[in-house]
Parts: structure tokens; C-alpha cells; sequence
């Protein structure tokens, strides 16, 4: 059995410094504060981003367009182009690699790398799905991307290694970095850990040799095969949804940083109909149909929930699965139940899973593990090869998601983008910023000067620790609003903790009301503001994240400060 880890945060705040203990009385009741609270405007201009590849009838980048060559449409209606961007590297083109067969590294200059803005700047994630890959088929992979690393890693480029073990949450093996010998190393280490893709290749070939048994009570067969493939549908399903979980905090934790965001997925397949194959192999062999029950496990919509987020998030997919995993061709003998037929269906379940996933950020999909350096050398292609379109939003237009549609003046070219874009609230970004600090190692931005420092602990429930501390920051900092005879502002407070083993728990916020007197304002503005919060972790160091919101200034800062016990608890951070 599974367990599932998870962290319970509990964030209590008080009023502790003495210049916000003598108005704590003015912020107690919410709904009165409310009420009395001062008008504000605050303008959030969010320009919205759209990478677009556009090829001839060869697959070739086309170049020379200019914006007068595009039209955008958001929900069938046309936007006013604001920004526009080319990205057009000497790169060699992957549909005519030079002799040999390997592209060249990218020949930019690093002062033109340099000079690239940070919105067009590239973050590429590495994730390596441990729990559906072979050790054989994962460290096959490590090679091509190590020469990946080498053709693509430059001035202004991050990359990260990322790895999911089966539980849990992904784990970060190199947060974000430059350094082609760090990243490297990463995948070494990646490369000696275990993978536990063969699990179920063992199971369905345990499965298949019991459908070629033959005794004397053909219904007992039938039963006994019936439930293992049933328990194996349900194995399949829970492991599926635990990956797709992960994967999915980590495109959240991405949606916090900026500029463009790419992701390498290497898997050994899964499948949207986990057990559809093995039941039509088992009607063959006992009789009856099961196509219905085939259906029964079917997880399209988690997938398509994947492919969704990432959209929104703004981060295309590149997916690499090496599907030989579930082949029960491979784990059956010549005359086994298996036939091609099943493995087709198989096939179609594992492409079509990836296609839900990647279709809606307008990336790319490989299934064919003799070649990944093909996949491999698209993407590269398309990091320096495209267009980047600018709008912004219509003011008083519905929250929520948006159909974008991108048509090239030019006939006989084809256009290949994300499908939508998604308004994210100012809360939302703040938490996805948060989550990149704690999970990714994003830098601390600072600009309202908060400073951590912690209390002290006791026992929590469950064997678990709660840890107090004191956020500060100078009220100084803070957007302060006339509001009778009071200045008033409010804050935003968002605490959350990742422990070592890369558990990370959800983030929680609070409002936090403040008001001063105008007879004390002069001297208030010389202060310090400080809140109590509270937070419950597990054994062992965490990283916890303090992230804190000016509402009415629409300033925000995201601190990370690592937790120990004894001496190092009682240090503060910045």
C-alpha cells in the first residue's frame, strides 16, 4: 500500500509589534472592515503572449513575416497586436541536418542571446517519468540528452531536471541553472536510481501466462484471469492519477516564472484505457465481450485537464514515450492470447493520451524510441525558430478561458500554436509564484524588504512539528490609503513548506487589514510591521515560503527561508 504524504499548514496571525497593537481593535471584525474600507483602482496590465510556428508544405520555418502578415483572434473576435517578436537562429533546420546527422550547436552571438527580453526567455524542464520507465529505456535516453544539453544551453537559458518515483510530488534533481556540468550531473544521478516501469510488464506477462494455461475447469481460468486484470486496471488507474497530480503542481509551480516554458516529458507510456487491451485478449480467449468494460477505467479527462493547465500556464509539451513497456507481444510467447490487434489498441491509448496532452500547447510527440534524437532536434528547432504575438486583454471581459485563433495572411503555410489562454487572478499568480520559489528554487523578489524570523516550535498533531515565526516587513513599504480619519492599507499573506524528499504542501492564505491613526502616521512610517504565522511540517529540513501582497500598492514579495530544528531554527531570513 501507497501512502500519501501531505503537510497541514496552519497560519494564525497576530498583531505583534506595538504600532499595530494599538489600532488591532479598528481590524477585528472582516465584515465591518469591509465596509469601511477606501475606494481603489489598481490597472493589472497583462499582456498575453502567443509563440507561433509557422512552416511551408516541407516542414521548413518560414521567415521574413511581419506582424502585418498575422491575425489573432480571441473567442472569434480580432485583437489589436500590441507586441511582436522573431526569433530566427542560424540553428540548422532538423528536416536538413548536416552530414552525420547531428545538428550543430545554435551559433547566436551571447550578446544577441543576452539582448533577448526576459518574456521570450526559455525554461526547459527535463521530467523523467521513473514510474512507467525501464531502467534500460530511461537510460537510453540520457545520451541524447546530454548532447541536447550541449547544443542548446546558453546565455539567458535555464534548465532543470526534474524526476517522478511513483508518490508524492516530483522531485526537483537540478532546480533551475545555466551550468551545462550541473544539469549533466543530474542526469547521471538520474540515470542509477531505480525505475519501476518493469512492474508492469512483469504483471502482464503473469497475466498472460496464466490466459495460456489450460486445466481441466476453463471457468476458473476465466475468473481468475478476469479479476488479475481487473486488479491491474486498478493499479494502473491510481498510478496514473497519482502521476498526473504531480504533474500537474509542477505546470502550477512553472506558471510562476517567467517568459516562455518548455517541457520535455519522457515516459514509457500510459494509457487512457489502462486495461482495454488485456479484456478484448481475454474475450478471445473465454468468450463474451467486455468492450463496455473496457471503457470503465478510462482517464481522458485527466489528461486532457493536464493539457489544459499547461496551456494556460503557457508551457508547451514535448512528449517522448517509449511504449515497450505494456507490449505483451514482448512478454508472451509466439503463440500467446496477445496478438497485434491488441497492441494496436494499446498503442492508440498510449498516442492518444500523449495527444491530449500535448495538442493544446502546440507542441510535439514522438513514440518511436530508436529515434528520440528526431523529437529531440524539433524542439530545438523550435526554441529558435518562431514568432511571438502580443495582445492585450479586452477590459470587462469574462474571467476564465479563452479561445485563441492565429491565421497567417500568407496562403499554403501552416500554423502551429497553443489553443487557449487563460485569466489568471492576481491571487492565483501569487501563489504560482510562490510554488516556483519553494519547488523550483526561483530567486527572491523583494521589493516590500520582508524579513522571517522564527520563534521557535513545539509538538504539532501527528507527530508533526508546529513552527512559529514573525513576518516583517516596514510599513514604509506599504501603500497607505486616507480613509476618515485613519490611513488604511491591506496585505496579503501566503505561507507554504516543501520538505527534503519533495513534499510539498498547499499554500495558504490570509487577508491582513491595516489601519493606523493620522495622529500616529508620521511615527508608523518609521516602523515595522510584523505578523505572526504559524506553520505544521513534518520530521527533518523544509523550505518554507513567505510570499506577502500590497493589494492596494500591487507590489508583491516572495521570500524562501530554510527551516531546521534547534540553532538554525531560531536564524531569520530575507
Amino acid at each position: 500500500m501507497t501512502r500519501r504524504h501531505s503537510h497541514r499548514i496552519a497560519a494564525v496571525c497576530a498583531l505583534a509589534s506595538s504600532l499595530l497593537a494599538a489600532t488591532a481593535g479598528q481590524a477585528a471584525p472582516r465584515k465591518q472592515a469591509q465596509a469601511d474600507e477606501p475606494f481603489f483602482g489598481s490597472v493589472d496590465v497583462n499582456v498575453v503572449n502567443v509563440e507561433v510556428f509557422v512552416t511551408d508544405k516541407a516542414g521548413r520555418f518560414v521567415p521574413g513575416l511581419t506582424r502585418d502578415d498575422f491575425e489573432i483572434f480571441e473567442d472569434g473576435k480580432p485583437v489589436e497586436l500590441t507586441n511582436f517578436y522573431v526569433a530566427d537562429s542560424p540553428a540548422p533546420d532538423p528536416a536538413n541536418p548536416p552530414a552525420g546527422g547531428n545538428a550543430a550547436a545554435p551559433s547566436a552571438a551571447p550578446s544577441a542571446m543576452a539582448a533577448v527580453p526576459e518574456e521570450q526567455r526559455l525554461t526547459l524542464t527535463v521530467f523523467l517519468d521513473n514510474q512507467s520507465l525501464t531502467a534500460v529505456q530511461r537510460n537510453r535516453m540520457v545520451e541524447p540528452l546530454q548532447e541536447l544539453i550541449q547544443k542548446r544551453l546558453g546565455p539567458g537559458d535555464q534548465l532543470m531536471v526534474v524526476s517522478y518515483e511513483g508518490s508524492g510530488d516530483v522531485l526537483v534533481r537540478q532546480a533551475m541553472t545555466g551550468d551545462r556540468a550541473a544539469v549533466a550531473a543530474a542526469l547521471d544521478k538520474v540515470a542509477h536510481g531505480s525505475a519501476l516501469g518493469s512492474s508492469r510488464q512483469l504483471e502482464v506477462r503473469e497475466i498472460l501466462r496464466q490466459m495460456e494455461t489450460r486445466s481441466s475447469d476453463e471457468s476458473a481460468d476465466a475468473s481468475l484471469t478476469y479479476g488479475m486484470i481487473r486488479t491491474y486496471a486498478e493499479r494502473r488507474t491510481a498510478e496514473t492519477r497519482r502521476s498526473l497530480e504531480a504533474l500537474g503542481k509542477l505546470l502550477d509551480a512553472l506558471a510562476g516564472l517567467p517568459g516562455r516554458k518548455a517541457l520535455l516529458y519522457v515516459s514509457g507510456g500510459l494509457s487512457l484505457r489502462p486495461a482495454q487491451a488485456l479484456l478484448a485478449a481475454w474475450s478471445q480467449r473465454y468468450g463474451g465481450n467486455t468492450t463496455l468494460e473496457g471503457f470503465e477505467t478510462d482517464v481522458s479527462a485527466l489528461f486532457r485537464s493536464v493539457g489544459e493547465r499547461a496551456n494556460a500556464n503557457r508551457i508547451t509539451f514535448y512528449t517522448l514515450a517509449l511504449p515497450n513497456v505494456f507490449s505483451g507481444r514482448s512478454a508472451a510467447t509466439a503463440d500467446s492470447d496477445w496478438k497485434g490487434e491488441h497492441e494496436t489498441v494499446e498503442t492508440v491509448n498510449v498516442t492518444q493520451s500523449l495527444q491530449l496532452v500535448t495538442a493544446p500547447t502546440g507542441g510535439l510527440i514522438s513514440l518511436d524510441p530508436s529515434t528520440p534524437r528526431v523529437l529531440l532536434d524539433q524542439m530545438l528547432y523550435d526554441f529558435d525558430h518562431y514568432y511571438s504575438l502580443g495582445y492585450a486583454p479586452a477590459a470587462g471581459r469574462p474571467p476564465g478561458d479563452h479561445r485563441l485563433q492565429i491565421k497567417v495572411k500568407r496562403p499554403g503555410l501552416k500554423v502551429r500554436h497553443r489553443g487557449s489562454f487563460t485569466d489568471r487572478s492576481v491571487d492565483d499568480r501569487l501563489v504560482h509564484q510562490s510554488l516556483a520559489a519553494l519547488m523550483l528554487g526561483a530567486k527572491n523578489q523583494n521589493p516590500l524588504d520582508v524579513r522571517v524570523r522564527f520563534e521557535g516550535e513545539r509538538p504539532g498533531k501527528k507527530g508533526r512539528r508546529e513552527v512559529s515565526m514573525v513576518v516583517m516587513f516596514p510599513l514604509s513599504k506599504v501603500a497607505l490609503l486616507p480613509q476618515g480619519e485613519t490611513h488604511q492599507g491591506r496585505v496579503s499573506l501566503l505561507v507554504g513548506a516543501r520538505d527534503t524528499k519533495g513534499r510539498t504542501s498547499g499554500v495558504t492564505r490570509l487577508v491582513l487589514p491595516v489601519r493606523i491613526a493620522d495622529s500616529t502616521l508620521p511615527g508608523a512610517l518609521k516602523s515595522v510591521a510584523a505578523y505572526r504565522a504559524r506553520v505544521e511540517i513534518g520530521d527533518g529540513p523544509h523550505r518554507i515560503v513567505i510570499s506577502l501582497r500590497d493589494e492596494y500598492g500591487n507590489v508583491s514579495s516572495v521570500v524562501t527561508v530554510p527551516y531546521g530544528t534547534g540553532a538554525a531554527a531560531a536564524k531569520s531570513g530575507r
